[in-house]
């Protein structure tokens, strides 16, 4: 566990309207948990607001909990207004969500049914008992879906409906979405896609009809079969884009007819992008902007730089021990005015070097951020210097068994900003976790983490 969930926690903690899908993602889009930013076994969560007795930070309210079962999925989720519970199936899929206000009363409740893992069959929405959103999925013999209807009973109209069909070799051949227009007051088409493909199986053509027009794309192959074109025209504008491919079928070229740009990309043995350049396409022989990569044998990026035609440059290199980033510099350079900075990451001195070229405007400042760790991997120390060689500690951070956290620190020109400290009862297995900034305004929260296990 790291601190990065402070963040995602701050995010989940804002109550959503009754609208919102869920403040977790579905489970086969991965687990609640992890999803969270959370790693472990955590059962549930507790956010507290911060009071200062004596200058020193205690809880205050409650501000949200969330509480997880061992498939590590969220099972409730409650704040000051409203909470919401959740109830799953033996295949993990959620097949009853519940809202109750602060007065205790279920505004909310949506019941599902599923044919199979994850195929959601039947949803019914109830709002204050009344049943007010019906959803109907079905499927085909290979448990493909082939229709959807929603009806709104609320108002005794339907909402949308979705129709797919697939031809021999399983290829979705067209769908159709249609949604309800209250000037026509019927189910019209909203978009309309249809696929056609060659012998082999693979895609030649792609319509799409929506609001805006029709939308055309087609699909040319080499003789071994491999895509090697792409076409893409709009209604009233005729051929929109371009795409050029390889034989491992990636891109190599793009034609933006609307922005007449042309993008031609170089790769290496290892597929990895090596070179991109930008140019106009009715301009072919000016390059606009290009940009250069170089990696070492493991793969990792040591160098980017990006030219412009008008001169101005930006590099940036990557310095790496043990298989893991140390240090990135960034260099910001015009015609051949730069300055540039060399920091030995194996000692405490910074030596710089300064071309011999005076600015006019202000200094092409270049930056470094260098990183450190523990023997585990986590990530310890983050350090910020600046193009004229002054650094400055911007975040630290301390760990205990399990790798859970201990404290962490942000820095703001040399003074602690953010303190993050988190503190483990070994008896009760209870992680809490206190995040607060100091200045003109005291903020902050207590976060109570508590674990099925060790």
């Amino acid at each position: 566990m790291d601190f990065r969930y402070l963040f995602i926690l701050s995010v989940f903690a804002c109550c959503t309207s009754i609208n919102a899908q869920s403040e977790f993602p579905h489970p086969e889009k991965g687990n609640d948990v992890e999803r969270a930013g959370f790693v472990g076994n955590v059962k549930s969560v507790t956010q507290y607001s911060v009071k200062w007795v004596k200058d020193q930070p205690q809880k205050g309210q409650v501000m949200n909990t969330w509480k997880f079962n061992k498939e590590k999925q969220l099972t409730e989720y409650a704040c000051s207004w409203k909470k919401r519970i959740m109830r799953y199936d033996k295949n993990g899929d959620c097949i009853e969500e519940t809202y109750i206000n602060s007065d205790s009363v279920v505004y909310e409740q949506t019941l599902r049914k599923f044919k199979g893992k994850h195929l959601l069959a039947e949803e019914q929405v109830f709002t204050k008992g009344k049943l007010s959103m019906e959803k109907k999925n079905s499927y085909d013999q290979k448990n493909r879906l082939i229709g959807s209807n929603c009806y709104n009973h609320a108002q005794d109209i339907p909402y949308s409906e979705l129709k797919i069909t697939y031809d021999k070799q399983g290829n979705m051949l067209d769908s159709v979405y249609a949604s309800y227009s209250y000037s026509e007051n019927k189910c019209i088409p909203y978009s309309v896609t249809h696929n056609t493909f060659n012998k082999e199986g693979k895609i030649t053509e792609r319509v799409e009809q929506k609001w805006n027009g029709e939308s055309r794309y087609t699909y040319e192959y080499n003789n071994s079969g491999k895509l090697r074109g792409r076409k893409y025209y709009h209604q009233g504008e005729g051929l929109v884009e371009l795409r050029l491919y390889d034989d491992s079928e990636r891109v190599v070229c793009t034609y933006d007819m609307r922005k007449d740009r042309k993008d031609s990309v170089e790769y290496d043995q290892a597929g990895r992008m090596v070179r991109l350049m930008t140019c106009n396409i009715s301009k072919p022989n000016v390059v606009s902007k290009e940009h250069i990569y170089t990696y070492d044998a493991e793969g990792n990026q040591l160098e980017s730089l990006v030219k412009k035609s008008d001169g101005d440059w930006e590099k940036r290199v990557w310095e790496y021990k043990n298989g893991k980033e140390t240090s990135v510099t960034t260099y910001y350079g015009r015609g051949d005015k730069y300055r540039k900075k060399v920091t030995s990451t194996d000692s405490d001195e910074d030596v710089i070097f300064v071309s011999p070229y005076e600015y006019v405007d202000e200094p092409w400042a270049d930056s470094k951020g260098i990183f450190e760790y523990d023997q585990w991997g986590n990530k310890t120390a983050f350090t910020s210097c600046d193009a004229y060689g002054d650094c400055h500690l911007a975040m630290a951070a301390h760990y205990e068994g399990y790798n859970r956290p201990t404290k962490s620190e942000v820095y703001h020109e040399g003074k602690v900003f953010r303190t993050t400290l988190s503190k483990t009862d070994s008896h009760t297995n209870t992680t809490e976790i206190l995040t607060y900034e100091k200045g003109e305004f005291k903020d902050g929260s207590i976060y109570e983490f508590e674990y099925y296990d060790k």
